[in-house]
């Protein structure tokens, strides 16, 4: 559960758009996320969980909240989120006194998230996106 919850969290902090100056422009990710694939290494990983009841999701309430909505065994479950855009594309979430920083990449109405990741917890670190689509 806890590594879904990181999961969760670094999917978060790539959602955020910032620049340079200072101005928000989180105002182009506010609204409704659905998640359409994860890669690993550029690769679907063959454990990855995929629930027949729900679609893993994300809303940006505001400039500084996100709600993920995860669904497991067609049980849903919420997650409130604070986030913070950073320069140079990158946002900082923070759930349960836990801090991360990630990258995101928007293009149009797709939203990728990128970050290093350990998913076959063999210490190697590898490349993870997630892609999401406007809903």
């Amino acid at each position: 559960m806890m590594r879904k919850l990181l999961f969760i969290c670094l999917t978060i902090l790539f959602v955020a758009c910032s620049s340079d100056d200072n101005t928000s422009h989180s105002d182009s990710l506010i609204g409704k996320w659905k998640e359409v694939s994860f890669t690993v290494d550029g690769v679907v990983p063959d454990d990855l969980y995929i629930d027949e009841c729900g679609t893993d999701s994300m809303e940006f309430i505001d400039d500084s909240v996100i709600i993920f909505t995860e669904w497991w065994d067609c049980e849903v479950s919420q997650y409130r989120v604070n986030y913070r855009l950073l320069s140079g594309g990158r946002i900082e979430v923070s759930l349960g006194g836990e801090t991360e920083v990630v990258d995101y990449e928007l293009k149009g109405d797709t939203l990728y998230i990128k970050y290093l990741d350990d998913w076959y917890e063999d210490g190697r670190e590898l490349l993870a996106v997630q892609t999401y689509k406007r809903m």
